[in-house]
This record gives C-alpha cells, structure tokens and sequence, in this order.
C-alpha cells in the first residue's frame, strides 16, 4: 500500500513539473490567454449520444481526442479529451528510462516538446497511438526551411526523433529564378557548413543527429562555378555544381576537396583549372586561389584515367577486401594508380612495386594508405606526383633513390583541423591574394617570436603607409624556406621578405619538412607545387606523424575551410592580446659561430638567387635572443660577435640586422624563450622599423 501511494506520489510530482514545462506550448484557437485547455468548460455538458462528442454551453460542436500509449509510455492526467472542433489540445506524457518519444500514428497535426505531446486543430475524434523507442537508438532529425522566396523543401520523414538507420529523403524546390547549390550540414554554406550532397534529391541513412542546411545562390556573393568536365556528383545528379562565399568573412576560398563527392568512374580527380583543356591557372582540390572581380568564376575538373588493373599483380586480402599492389609490369611514362580492382579498394603497394620503373608521372589516388619502403626505388626518371593527404604509412625510403623527383602535387580529401591556428599560413596567403594591388608589400617571416614580437600595422604606420606589411610568423619547428618560396609565387616584382629566423636548423635555412609544416598548410597545399620539392627532406615521414599522431591533425575537432583565427589581426596577422612579462627566467637562446650551417647557407642564397630573378628583395634579419642577467649564464657578445662575423658575412643577400642589438633579458618574456611581453614587442619592433629604415633609404 505504501508503495503504491509513493508510485501515485511520484507520478504527482512528474506530472506537476511536466505541465509547467508545457505551459508555452499549447495553442488554443479560441485565445485562451493562459495558453491551456479548460477542461472543465469543455467537460461541462457533453452529450454521449452526439457522434461529434456534444454540445457545450455555446453551441458550439466538440470532438474526443484519445491516446492510446505503448508498453513504454505513460499519459499522465486526463484522457481522453473533449475540445471544441478546431482547437488545440495537449496531453502530458512520461516515458519509461532510455525511451523516448518516436512520434504518433494517425495524424500529422501534432508538435512534441519534452514531455507534451499537441494535437492541432482537432476537427474530428481521433485515437492516436503514442510510439516510443530507446534513446540510444533515435537521433535528433531537422531541416532549415529556406526563406519563401527561395524555395520549398519536401521531407520524407517528420523532423524529431527518427530511429538511427532510417532511409530519409530530402527533397529541394528552388521558386522560380532561384537556383539550388546544395545540402550542408553544420550551418549554411556560405556561414561555413559542409556540402554533403549536390543534388536537389538527396537520400541518406541516419545515423547520428543531423540538421540538413538547403542552401541557395543568394544575391551579392561571390560564386565558383564547377564544369566537372566528365565527372559527376557521387549520386549522378549533376555534371556542374556551384559554391558561394562571404567576401568579408572568406577572402580566398578554398576549391572543394577531393572528398569523394564527385567522382568520374576510372578516373583520379588531378586539379582543378581554369580552362577546359587543363590549361591557365591550376589549383590543388582543397586549394587556394583569389576570388574573381566578376564575382563568377569557373574551374574545370581535370582527371587522370586509371592504369588499367591487368598491368599489376595485386594480392586481395580475403578479410578485408583491400587490394595491395605487388608489381607494376609495364613502363609507362605515366601511372595512374586505381582507386579500386575487381570492386576492391586499393589500399596498398608493397615493396619493390615499381622498383627502377621509367614512368615520369605518378597518380597515388585518396584510397592508397601504405606504401612499403622501396615501392618506387629507383625510379630515376620520376619527376611528378600527384597524392592525396590521406595516407597513413608511407615513410621517406619509400621514394629512395628517386633523384628527379622535384614536382609535388598535394591534395586535400581530409577535413582541416587546423584553419584557426594562428600558425596557419593560409592566413597570409589570403592577405597575399587580397593585397592592396596599389602598394608594395613587406612580409615578415620567422617563428614564433615573429608572430608574438613584430608588430606589423605599427611597421606600417612608421613607414607612412608605403607599403603594405604582412606578419609570416609561425613556429619555430616550421621550415621557413619553405614557406617563403611557396608563398613567393603569389607575390610581385618589388616586394620584399625580411626573414627572422628563429635560432633552430629548421628555421636557419633548414629544409626538412615536419608534421607542423602540414598545420601550417592546410588548405593551401598549392603552395607545394611552386617549390622544388627535391630540396626538402621528410615530406612523407613527417605527413604519416601528422595523420596518425593526435597531438598533430586530430587535435581538437575537424574544422571546415572556412574558419578564422579570431585571434589575429585582420591584415597584419600579429597575434593581439595583452601580454605581461613574468617574473621568471627562461633558458637562454643558444647562439654560436655555427648557428648557421654551411648547407643552410646554400640553401639561403639560393633562394635569395630565386627571389631576386622575380624582383622580390630577401633581407636577413635577427630574432630576440633571450640572455640571462648577471646572475645567469648570459649568452656572450664574444658567441653573438662569432656567429655575426663567421655566418653572415657568408650571405649573398643583404643582413639589415646586428643580433647583439636583440639581446633581452630573460624576465621580459612571458611564456617562453620567444615570446616577447607586449611592452618588448614594441620595443623589438622599433629597432626593425630603424634597420629597416636604413637599407630603405
């Protein structure tokens, strides 16, 4: 007996916190202010007798609504109900623990929020059936409606609660003049949400909760228009698809990737290009490029088509159908690796594959993950490849021996991670693109003392606005040299990159390539095909760290191409904030007479030969050096006096900087040994302007 009135107790209680929940959700059409149904009015007269539920007071007709609850649910209160013909009703619901409302059997006209169940405009008696399912085996299901003047969409199945694994099908109407660009989720397209299918017809399996973005050419935006030149959408629905950007908030847009979203049967997507026949300006999938004045511009898919799948022996492993590449038996100028045989996925090629093949071009497709060491050993001729950043174990000897090799083609299938780091050098090249066409640019380059130190609007302002300044630091790990060739395409005759490397090889002329480099490009891999990749070292080594380590790509949650580092100053990219030095000593920056390597040099004036045959002036300057105070261990005038007479004078370009004039002390840093405080920063920055004022002048 107890336990039942404690039941009976408990249920009170439910039902108590339930109905004030629900207070906002019922709507009466007879402008019952407090938004409720009063059932005793409506339950006054009823006459059993009347098929329509009686008459009440004021003549006017009503009608029973009944539900009826499954073994899972409960109807708390009331029920059934008797409501004037045309008003809304709501009945007050408790589901048992892990199940939750799926929706109701014999009308459409109803609304669900936690705990109510509305059915609107009752205009007959109805029993409804309440379904119910286990939480964990429903997902949260909605479509954004466009705006009326863009459209209509149809739905297959009621937004809400839908059971994981049901089939849905979304359908987009564009009104007339109106023209549709795709479903995106995670926001609309042009707010940065991700395209997942092209077609207006779009079905998919649910299987977590999805919110679907139909999204619309909308006036005053910039719009990519994409002939895929033989190619179609993954579900065959269209041959040319449109993308459109916020030019505020998107200067250059990045090309969609190679994510399998269209596909041409027996062809590698390559690049995309702004002529039919492949020619004019070419850019990686998931590459970078300058939006056109026009507002419309047009790319071309270009593709390769596959090495056909009797010039290999391949082995497919009886588990897990994947196809390794055992041996390559032809010696064409160019192989095409398929993305599939026999229906299989390629996953792999083993060692000595290819081994002392002729070939010059190689196409490694988005399905490749392992490539053995010396699968392409010895391809004397082998100059190009074309490869995707999916890979997950291909290390540096699986290319040895490849001595032409200086043509690398990097495509993007994977989500970015990393677009709002401030490391990203994406960032600098949409400044680049952007640039103020009037004006001569100035773009700093170094590490991370660079980003923190160097102010460039104020560089700017003391140069009385002659040139446009840009700040290029990343991280003192990063491979400078490969940044400032990369980027040095983008730039024009005039231009001039001060470079402040940071005390570390990598920085100091060094060319191997880390899993950082990859941070820093994403989203502009083009800028790889305009180095010579065969002075760098590591390629392949450091992007398997960055795809398998999650300290590296998988830190935090994937981003879209869109993403900004609302940190960094638009333009200048300095890294704003307010930064107090601490009371503490770092270890001192280590600098001596070899600072600098012999092989480092060569490779600095090489590139400075590089720059300067495109009119672009390379200065070398200096990074604050962190010393100890006279009760530490200071890094010596004596070392910064060798490393200065001993390195640079081996410099062809021109060194604007003494290191000794950056000496700073330890205590006037705040979280490292290369992070200047906010008042050191301008400090450092002042003695730039003045070195920099001089060989100006």
């Amino acid at each position: 007996m107890v336990k039942k009135l404690l039941t009976l107790f408990l249920i009170l209680i439910i039902s108590v916190s339930i109905l004030a929940g629900c207070q906002d959700v019922t709507d009466t059409t007879d402008n019952d202010s407090q938004g409720q149904i009063d059932d005793e009015q409506n339950d006054k007269k009823p006459d059993p007798d009347d098929p329509y539920g009686g008459v009440d007071y004021d003549g006017e007709k009503t009608v029973k609504i009944t539900l009826e609850p499954d073994e899972n649910c409960t109807i708390v209160g009331k029920n059934p109900h008797t409501v004037k013909i045309g008003s809304d009703i709501t009945f007050f619901v408790l589901f048992n623990t892990n199940y939750s409302y799926l929706g109701i059997e014999g009308t459409e006209n109803v609304t669900y929020s936690p705990g109510c169940i509305t059915v609107k405009n009752c205009t007959e008696d109805m029993t409804l059936k309440v379904k119910s399912a286990l939480t964990v085996d429903l997902c949260d299901f909605y479509v954004e409606n466009p705006e009326k003047e863009l459209g209509t969409v149809e739905i297959s199945t009621a937004p809400g609660s839908v059971l994981k694994n049901t089939l849905i099908n979304v359908v987009a109407k564009p009104a007339e003049n109106q023209t549709f660009i795709g479903w995106s989720k995670g926001g609309s397209v042009i707010d940065g949400g991700e395209i997942v299918s092209y077609s207006k017809n779009y079905s998919f399996t649910i299987s977590s909760n999805t919110k679907l973005y139909p999204n619309f050419l909308t006036s005053g935006y910039t719009v990519i228009k994409y002939d895929l030149n033989g190619g179609t959408t993954e579900d065959g629905g269209t041959s040319v698809i449109l993308s459109q950007y916020k030019p505020v908030n998107h200067l250059a847009p990045n090309l969609i990737a190679d994510d399998g979203k269209i596909v041409r049967p027996g062809y590698t997507l390559l690049e995309f290009t702004e002529n039919k026949d492949g020619s004019g300006l070419a850019v990686n999938p998931g590459g970078m490029t300058k939006l056109s004045d026009s507002g419309v511009m047009t790319f071309y898919a270009q593709w390769s088509k596959w090495t056909p799948e009797e010039d290999f022996t391949y082995n497919i492993d009886t588990i897990t159908k994947e196809v390794t590449i055992k041996s390559y038996n032809k010696d064409a100028s160019a192989v095409s690796v398929p993305m599939e045989i026999k229906g299989y996925p390629v996953t792999a090629i083993a060692n000595g594959a290819f081994v002392g093949k002729n070939f010059e071009t190689l196409v490694i497709p988005r399905t490749v993950k392992t490539i053995a060491n010396g699968g392409f050993q010895n391809c004397t001729k082998f100059n190009t490849l074309y490869i995707t950043d999916t890979f997950t174990s291909i290390y540096n000897d699986a290319f040895i021996g490849c001595r032409a090799f200086s043509n690398l083609r990097l495509n993007a299938s994977l989500p970015p991670h990393h677009m709002g780091h401030a490391e990203s050098v994406s960032f600098r090249l949409e400044q680049i693109l952007e640039r103020d066409e009037g004006k001569n640019m100035i773009m700093f380059v170094g590490g991370s003392s660079c980003l923190h130190g160097i102010k460039a609007d104020v560089i700017e302002k003391e140069l009385n606005y002659k040139y446009q300044v840009l700040n290029c630091g990343t991280n003192a790990g990063g491979t400078g040299v490969l940044y400032m060739e990369g980027l040095s395409h983008f730039m024009k005759e005039g231009d001039i990159i001060v470079n402040v490397p940071e005390y570390g090889a990598n920085q100091m002329g060094g060319t191997e390539i880390v899993w950082r480099t990859f941070r820093a490009t994403v989203a502009c891999y083009n800028i790889f095909r305009y180095v010579d990749f065969s002075k760098y070292t590591n390629f392949f080594t450091a992007m398997t760290e960055y795809n398998t380590d999650p300290t590296a790509r998988y830190a935090g949650t994937p981003q879209t191409y869109d993403a900004k580092n609302s940190s960094l100053t638009p333009r200048y990219c300095n890294l704003v904030g307010t930064k107090t030095a601490r009371n503490t000593k770092w270890s001192p920056t280590k600098v001596s007479a070899s600072s600098l390597k012999a092989s480092a040099i060569t490779t600095i004036n090489n590139l400075y030969a590089n720059l300067k045959s495109k009119g672009i002036e390379y200065y070398f300057s200096c990074a604050p050096i962190c010393h100890y105070d006279t009760n530490g261990t200071p890094s010596t005038d004596a070392n910064l006096l060798a490393y200065y007479n001993a390195t640079l004078k081996e410099l062809d370009c021109t060194v604007i900087s003494d290191p000794r004039n950056y000496l700073y002390s330890s205590l006037r840093y705040y979280d490292s040994a290369y992070h200047l405080s906010t008042e050191a920063g301008f400090e450092h920055t002042a003695k730039i302007i003045a070195d920099l004022k001089k060989v100006l002048e």
